[in-house]
């Protein structure tokens, strides 16, 4: 909950020390427990002001489900959040029951296109990712594919306009030091 968006806010403003202009920024998943706190949203503010990081490299992650529990609610909430200057995230988009006409309701910037799409074998496989990247776009969110299993599906949706993949091929979950260490590979010129 509020260790966890804390923790992540910490270490991001440390490797953001570290590693100088690279654009940084890190993602917390949202669980239904902290939707419903009546204090999220100072909880988010606060944390983000001790970090002293800009409201734009932090981003929270709310599943499909979690947003159609209570709508309302939810549409509230993401209002006041998005007004703090975080992303939001749309995660497993495509596994819930969700209408399309939330995407206009809630202040999303991306949605996470869930990894039963990349994995489907069908022929249709590739109009069906395709039809989501260009509506998300036409909607103004960015796109993040999960679960890519090799290079051939990364080129795949960056020629359909996929701007990001998540997936263990590209890196494994590791500690912060790592995290720094790998960062420090790939920034080696923009160190602080």
């Amino acid at each position: 909950g509020l260790f966890a968006m804390q923790q992540a806010a910490e270490d991001l403003a440390g490797w953001q020390k570290q590693i100088g202009d690279a654009p940084l920024s890190v993602s917390v998943n949202l669980s239904s427990r902290q939707l419903i706190r009546r204090d999220l949203v100072s909880d988010v503010r606060s944390v983000i002001a001790r970090a002293n990081l800009k409201p734009r490299c932090f981003r929270l992650e709310l599943t499909e489900s979690l947003v159609m529990d209570n709508p309302e609610q939810t549409a509230h909430v993401l209002t006041k959040l998005k007004q703090l200057g975080i992303g939001l995230s749309l995660d497993d988009f495509g596994t819930g029951y969700s209408s399309l006409a939330y995407l206009t309701r809630f202040p999303f910037d991306t949605i996470k296109i869930d990894k039963s799409f990349v994995d489907d074998a069908t022929p249709k496989r590739a109009v069906l990712l395709k039809s989501m990247v260009n509506m998300a776009h036409e909607l103004g969110l960015s796109v993040v594919a999960e679960g890519i299993s090799d290079e051939s599906d990364a080129l795949e949706l960056r020629q359909m306009g996929c701007e990001y993949v998540q997936s263990f091929m590209f890196g494994a979950p590791m500690p912060g030091d790592q995290v720094l260490k790998t960062l420090k590979e790939q920034y080696p010129l923009t160190q602080a």
